[in-house]
């Protein structure tokens, strides 16, 4: 019993076998490839919850510069009515002063 390959048949073979090849490594590469998925996941869940954290600390913090800047507005305010009250007592004792000159003379 005779059997006869052509280069056709040995070209399917050596195809085949290939192909065999290819399937084996498609199923280790997704064996590995899945814990891999699991820990990025993993690692964007946690990436997640500390940019949640730190969106929490930027809101408290951008609250405590808002009051801040309340509180250096109120400064401010107190300090011009302050300046005006200076202003006004100088006026006012150049006044006297000038009322005094006048009643020497």
């Amino acid at each position: 019993m005779d059997t006869t390959l052509t280069l056709a048949d040995a070209g399917l073979l050596i195809i085949g076998v290939f192909l065999l090849i290819l399937i084996f490594y498609l199923i280790l590469l997704t064996k590995n490839i899945i814990p891999v998925v699991k820990n990025a996941n993993n690692i964007l869940t946690q990436a997640g919850e500390v940019m949640e954290i730190v969106n929490q600390d930027v809101k408290s913090v951008q609250k405590l510069f808002d009051g801040m800047g309340g509180t250096v507005q109120t400064a401010v305010g107190k300090a011009q009515t302050s300046e005006n009250l200076v202003k006004a007592l100088t006026v006012v004792f150049s006044v006297v002063l000038a009322l005094k000159k006048l009643m020497k003379r």
